[in-house]
């Protein structure tokens, strides 16, 4: 009897681990890496995702066709991990692809879009996508549909958080402007609009809680004469002021900024060069050259502060994307991914 009853324990056992397995499964093939939009060839063919992986130093291109059996369609702006899902920002077809970020597999489409730029998630229930139709698109996650926009200016483009306001770049699009304008997102309202300057890129925020902006400047492609020169600004998130501005030589179109794991050193982009500035310099001016490098995306590693950028070279072949250590003085790393790499995000 006692045998009997070992016997049965032991089943029970097993059963019992079996089951804690399937409903803890393995992470996905792409759990722990780098996601990387590649925009594409321009009005013709299909933008990529690509995957890549800093253990082995092995990148899988093309992965939403490979597992879905479908292109994704033109352009791919931009990629955003949210929760357990990633957001593909497909701007010339109107819509956001969204999948399981672990696996790739398709999940839903989000569509009823104009011209759809950036995804930044809110809440379990809400997300913005900023759209160059002028507006931002409210989300409702629960059945992939847009539910209503805000009204903004010019070519609203990047996003962040912060606390319940989200802060959205008027990049200009193809015209010119060069404000933010600060959402509520309890009411899904403008609460804010402030000039920060000319076509506003890229934003981050750092330890403190400020917000720092890079600025490519204005172009007018009629007279260069009247081009005005980029800037860096840092901001008080709680009254809108601006702490610190430093001006740019020169133009530059979208510029790119990334903060470190710290919150405390940025990292930021302005024609052919990538500059580092300690957040809590007290002049905006000391920034210091980390390394010439032409950059269609910049993002810090937020594990180990390692820097990766992309260079889309022609904009006709594969560009490369590099890695390299928190310094910036030794590479690391570099692979090729698709056309026009212009995107890059972390998932783990």
């Amino acid at each position: 009897m006692k045998k009997k009853l070992l016997i049965i324990s032991a089943l029970l056992v097993f059963a019992f681990a079996a089951c804690e397995k399937e409903d803890n499964p393995l992470p996905g093939k792409y759990s722990q890496g780098v996601f990387i939009s590649n925009e594409g060839p321009f009005m013709d063919g299909s933008g990529t995702i690509s995957f890549y992986d800093p253990k082995t130093k092995t990148i899988q291109n093309d992965i939403f066709e490979l597992v879905n059996n479908r292109p994704l369609g033109n352009i791919v702006q931009s990629v955003e991990v949210f929760k357990d899902k990633a957001y593909v920002v497909v701007n010339n077809a109107s819509k956001i692809e969204v999948v399981n970020a672990g696996t790739f597999e398709s999940a839903g489409v989000i569509e009823g879009l104009s011209q759809p730029r950036y995804f930044l998630g809110i809440n379990e229930e809400k997300a913005y996508v900023s759209d160059w139709a002028g507006h931002v698109a409210i989300i409702n996650l629960n059945k992939y549909e847009k539910r209503g926009t805000v009204s903004t200016s010019h070519g609203p483009d990047r996003m962040i958080l912060s606390g319940s306001n989200v802060w959205v770049l008027n990049s200009a699009g193809m015209s010119s402007d060069s404000t933010i304008m600060i959402i509520d997102t309890n009411t899904d309202k403008v609460i804010h609009t402030m000039v920060v300057g000319g076509n506003p890129s890229d934003l981050v925020q750092d330890k403190e809680g400020n917000i720092w902006v890079i600025c490519g400047g204005v172009f007018d492609w009629m007279n260069p004469e009247n081009n005005t020169d980029g800037s860096l600004v840092k901001i008080n998130p709680n009254d809108f002021s601006i702490i610190g501005r430093t001006m740019m030589e020169g133009t530059d179109f979208a510029p790119k900024i990334a903060v470190n794991k710290e919150k405390n050193r940025i990292l930021f982009t302005y024609n052919g060069k990538i500059y580092s500035l300690n957040t809590g310099a007290s002049s905006l001016n000391a920034f210091e050259l980390v390394m010439e490098k032409t950059c269609s995306a910049l993002e810090i590693d937020p594990d180990n502060d390692e820097i990766y950028f992309s260079d889309p070279l022609d904009f006709a072949q594969p560009g490369v994307v590099y890695r390299y250590d928190a310094s910036g003085s030794t590479m690391i790393d570099s692979v090729r991914a698709g056309i026009i790499p212009g995107n890059l995000r972390f998932v783990r």
